[in-house]
């Protein structure tokens, strides 16, 4: 048993026996005296293990091993910030004038950080002007998102 539920049984158990005690005494002197005894005893009861705790460092420990992780839910979260990403870069590419850009992003999902390893521009619903800079939406991307140009393909 650990000290605390031994703590807790020792209150429990001072409790209990008040109680019984209360219960066979006779009215009078006697029987405030009696429970006068027994609250200092509960009291002492309640705070002798106290500066124990509080000298021994007293925490509390938690062991995350014992949990397990759905990988689903892993799944849909990695899915879920990676097409929020996804959206960010689209909205940026069509602040600065290239509206219609499809970006698809590829990351490590076994990377904690999500490192990108490739991301991929569509741009087949751009106007025909605008198809011509490749270079510049490729560029615009890369430091968007911080990753090397070459990581970047733009197609359509």
């Amino acid at each position: 048993m650990n000290e605390i539920s031994k703590w807790v049984l020792s209150i429990c158990g001072v409790i209990i026996l008040g109680v019984l005690i209360d219960a066979v005494l006779p009215d009078g002197g006697t029987r405030k005296f009696i429970k006068g005894v027994f609250a200092v005893i509960l009291l002492y009861v309640i705070i002798s293990p106290l500066p124990g705790f509080f000298k021994s460092g007293f925490g509390f420990k938690f062991d995350p091993g014992d949990i397990p992780i759905e990988g689903g839910l892993v799944e849909t979260t990695y899915k879920q910030k990676v097409r929020l990403l996804e959206r960010s870069t689209e909205e940026k590419l069509a602040g600065l004038g290239f509206s219609g850009v499809n970006v698809g992003i590829y990351v490590d999902k076994y990377d904690e950080n999500m490192k990108i390893l490739g991301v991929s521009c569509n741009i087949f619903s751009l106007d025909d002007s605008k198809k011509s800079k490749i270079k510049e939406i490729a560029a615009i991307v890369a430091e968007f998102l911080n990753i090397n140009e070459g990581s970047v393909t733009v197609y359509g």
